[in-house]
């Protein structure tokens, strides 16, 4: 009953975390293409063990490679499309 709220809350704090990510880029002086790219990917590590990782030590799931795959692979063109 309550998909929709959740999916919008969901998109809501996906472009929330994009922006604070735009803004952390902004604030870097000489940045560059490998430079966005590597804080992209700094940002990826720190959502995948704040999130999946930690959820994974308390409850182990099966499919802790896969979310992995999945975070980099956004977070890798969310890098790219950046910079």
């Amino acid at each position: 009953m309550n998909m929709g709220l959740n999916l919008f809350r969901g998109l809501a704090i996906d472009i929330s975390i994009i922006f604070l990510l735009v803004w952390v880029l902004s604030k870097i002086s000489g940045n560059s293409f490998g430079n966005t790219a590597l804080v992209s990917l700094a940002a990826d590590l720190m959502c995948f063990f704040n999130t999946e990782y930690v959820n994974h030590i308390w409850h182990q799931t099966f499919d802790l490679n896969a979310s992995f795959l999945d975070v980099t692979a956004t977070w890798g063109l969310v890098g790219i499309w950046l910079g």
